[in-house]
């Protein structure tokens, strides 16, 4: 019995003795080179190649569900508004740090612009969503208004750039598109 108990433990030290030179030797494979723009070293290796590549990331939606209406009509001579609600929701794989965008309303099938917002949203979760509102637009008439976005800035938790995962609805309370040029 006791033969039987040293055995496996000469075996046991013997693969230690062993592996031992490897692990201490290993080179690190991935490393940060902030100096050349942040890159991971090149190595050939699998695991190393899969964590270079991109993540595939989802798509971060904004909208306009509803549109209120505030103020009395002719009771006491307050102006009446329409005030847009923004959601966004973030179907990405990662939570998105900030993103902030302008909006332009044009109105009624006119150019003429009736309002604009710059808003901003922190702390988007993944597959989860955040509301803006109370924003005053320069008209009464809430039907028939047309939102152009404007995207400022999005950063993803871990420091990407998600301004171009972004995708204005076209639908909703007022049908938003993405500003061109």
């Amino acid at each position: 019995m006791i033969r039987a108990a040293s055995r496996r433990f000469g075996l046991l030290l013997l693969l230690v003795s062993l592996a031992a030179p490897a692990l201490v030797s290993a080179p690190a494979l991935a490393s940060n080179d902030t100096a050349g723009g942040g890159s991971i070293t090149e190595t050939g290796d699998p695991l190393q190649s899969a964590l270079r590549r991109k993540r595939p990331r989802g798509p971060i939606f904004i909208a306009i569900g509803s549109v209120l209406l505030f103020g009395v009509p002719h009771a006491t001579g307050a102006p009446q508004y329409c005030s847009p609600q923004f959601r966004v929701v973030n179907f990405s794989n990662t939570a998105i740090r900030e993103i902030a965008f302008t909006t332009n309303f044009t109105g009624q099938g006119s150019d003429k612009i009736v309002g604009s917002t710059v808003t901003n949203f922190n702390g988007v979760p993944v597959r989860g969503s955040v509301f803006r509102y109370f924003y005053q637009l320069d008209t009464a008439n809430c039907s028939g208004l047309k939102g152009e976005v404007e995207i400022l800035y999005c950063k993803y938790s871990n420091g990407d750039d998600c301004s171009g995962d972004i995708h204005p609805v076209h639908g909703g309370g007022v049908p938003l598109k993405r500003k061109t040029g």
